[in-house]
């Protein structure tokens, strides 16, 4: 005759699940801002678009996302999110571009502002899409600042 093993009135928590795909890389980011609210996708978007005003009008590519930045961070903690993020590329893009520009004297600045804009130009467009689509997007080699 075999003995039943006891009853347990605590059964075994079950494993923990592993955090989305979106934290994986940005463990710093809590789980509440997952998305970005179908509210502010536009605005979002709009300051990430604002890079490239920095290739026809200078400085507008700091000035535009800092003005909606300082007008909407208490409304939104996703827009401020947005915001700091690109502000922090504006403000690094601006000081590798500077940097390559005194390169240019041993003539190695020139190829690196050319990859700088095209670097500047791809990342862009791809956070523009994303904050289109609701997610966040963190631009690499930013330096943080915000």
């Amino acid at each position: 005759m075999q003995q039943e093993p006891p009853f347990d009135a605590n059964p075994p928590s079950p494993p923990p699940q592993p955090p989305p795909a979106a934290f994986v890389n940005a463990p710093h980011l809590s789980p509440a801002l997952a998305t970005i609210p179908p509210a502010d996708r536009q605005l979002a978007m709009v300051m990430h678009l604002s890079a490239l005003l920095g290739y026809v009008m200078p400085f507008a590519n700091l000035l535009v996302p800092l003005v909606i930045w300082l007008l909407k961070k208490d409304e939104s903690p996703a827009l401020d999110r947005v915001g700091r993020e690109v502000l922090n590329f504006n403000i690094s893009i601006l000081i590798y571009a500077i940097v390559s520009a005194i390169l240019m004297v041993v003539l190695i600045g020139f190829v690196l502002l050319a990859a700088l804009w095209v670097f500047g130009l791809v990342v862009t467009i791809i956070a523009s899409v994303r904050a289109n689509e609701g997610s966040f997007y963190h631009y690499p080699v930013t330096i943080r600042f915000l």
